[in-house]
């Protein structure tokens, strides 16, 4: 079987080290099933902890509300049903003036008030608004509405890591917007990207997503780790072939184990025959996958070198622990590894 490890201690000390950059309040992003850790698990972990939560979309808001009625919840990208999110209270990202009046509309037939905040886009070229005239008009509809809560207004820095220029322009940009919005309004104010914590930025609120998980910043710690079952071992005979298609030729005999995890639970197809480094495991009596060379990826299953760690017919493993040291053997970034973890068969273990 295979087991996704939450370390909770490594998760309270990321949030603690994030609240200590910070004043400001904290959104947790828990979208793509909290980056592949499990919405449910990291949500309930961190709902007395944090201020709101936001996800992707209306199908992750609404699997969020089966198990959480009350937390103040955001849908950052396009909310394709209105209705739904003003019935189970989930407040929507509106990128426009057509999708506000639609909203309204909607909000107007159900007799409900929706909460809504406004994107602006200052230079991400992704979704919300970038024209002033248009943010104006937003503003003017929300003077009279009476179905339209204006609950925050928020922006999405881009290149905090590979540009600083840019994020000045887009900086700079939003403030303007900003100060389009009278002063009878009180948004929350929030803004996201990796690296923010870095920049001494004063909106009340701040949207963490990467950071809450243990990656970006040399003082957080890996929440997530991995394990799997060694399903089988044995010794083959150099010429002997493993996996489909002659994926790997033995060039000497060896010894050879098969684990209970393939591409369809998250390892990355491209593994195979390459040595991978994973670090130190989170518990010291568990055995650790270092230098191991993967021999082939299958759907549900591996097969890997068993040199010189002497697996057992039904040990567990930790096959995983660090996005980074996968993002450099294969060379697809940290978010797109985790992501992947979410599909993985087996249990989660909250530590």
């Amino acid at each position: 079987m295979n087991k996704k490890y939450i370390i909770s201690k490594n998760l309270f000390h990321n949030l603690n080290y994030i609240k200590t950059k910070t004043s400001s309040k904290i959104c947790a992003v828990v979208k793509g099933d909290a980056y592949g850790h499990g919405m449910r698990v990291i949500a309930n972990l961190l709902k007395d902890r944090v201020d709101f939560f936001a996800v992707a979309n209306l199908s992750e808001a609404v699997n969020f509300r089966s198990f959480d009625s009350s937390s103040n919840l955001l849908i950052l990208g396009h909310c394709d049903n209105y209705e739904i999110a003003i019935k189970k209270n989930i407040s929507v990202t509106i990128s426009s003036f057509e999708e506000l009046k639609n909203c309204e509309d909607v909000a107007i037939n159900l007799d409900q008030v929706c909460h809504i905040h406004l994107k602006i886009d200052s230079g991400m070229n992704r979704i919300g608004i970038w024209k002033k005239r248009e943010f104006k008009k937003c503003i003017k509809l929300l003077k009279t509405s009476n179905y339209l809560f204006f609950e925050g207004v928020f922006t999405h820095f881009c290149s905090l890591r590979s540009d600083e220029d840019y994020f000045k322009k887009q900086k700079l940009f939003f403030d303007k917007m900003l100060s389009l919005i009278p002063k009878r309004f009180s948004p929350i104010i929030h803004v996201g990207g990796s690296k923010i914590l870095d920049f001494n930025l004063n909106y009340p609120m701040m949207r963490v997503g990467i950071f809450l998980y243990g990656y970006n910043h040399s003082n957080l710690k890996k929440v997530m780790f991995i394990n799997s079952e060694v399903i089988n071992v044995k010794q083959i005979k150099k010429g002997e072939q493993v996996g489909y298609n002659s994926a790997f030729i033995a060039d000497k005999p060896m010894d050879i184990a098969t684990l209970s995890i393939g591409y369809f639970d998250g390892l990355n197809y491209d593994f195979k025959g390459r040595v991978i480094n994973n670090s130190v495991p989170f518990d010291e009596n568990m055995n650790n996958l270092k230098n191991t060379h993967f021999l082939s990826v299958c759907m549900d299953m591996s097969m890997i070198e068993n040199y010189g760690q002497h697996f057992k017919l039904g040990e567990e493993v930790t096959i995983f622990n660090d996005a980074e040291i996968w993002q450099e053997a294969v060379g697809v970034n940290t978010h797109a590894i985790l992501i992947e973890f979410s599909k993985m068969r087996g249990k989660t273990v909250v530590l």
